[in-house]
């Protein structure tokens, strides 16, 4: 299986959105707090998104569909934020809490879903 090194996306990706101009990089610098907060919104989305990606590495069968769903969403949501960015600076003006918003209801969902196969795993279990 080929190995794949998430260390440059994660800290290319972010670095990438703060200097982009859809993101409101039109030359002035971001204040204190915004980068703080913004430190902590990244730190939590490769937290949560680390989780489901090694969930889908270690999981098998219809699990791995499991894990990937979330990614999946990322994906989609990532793409529509820059695009509608990219077309009217102006929309998703919340975009790092839109994302941070993804990170925790994944972490909710990731633990259900750990939950739901401990379970039926176990439950597959002869006693």
């Amino acid at each position: 299986m080929r190995k794949i090194d998430l260390f440059p996306i994660l800290i290319g990706l972010p670095c990438t959105l703060l200097t982009t101009h859809a993101f409101g990089a039109e030359g002035e610098s971001l204040p204190l707090w915004d980068t703080v907060m913004l430190i902590i919104v990244f730190l939590t989305l490769t937290s949560s998104a680390a989780l489901t990606i090694a969930a889908w590495r270690q999981w098998r069968r219809g699990w791995r569909l499991v894990a990937a769903f979330p990614i999946a969403i990322l994906v989609l949501w990532s793409g529509w934020i820059v695009g509608a960015r990219t077309i009217d600076p102006a929309a998703h003006a919340l975009w790092s809490f839109e994302i941070f918003g993804w990170a925790l209801l994944n972490l909710l969902y990731m633990v259900t879903a750990l939950t739901a196969k401990r379970a039926f795993e176990k439950a597959d279990q002869p006693s």
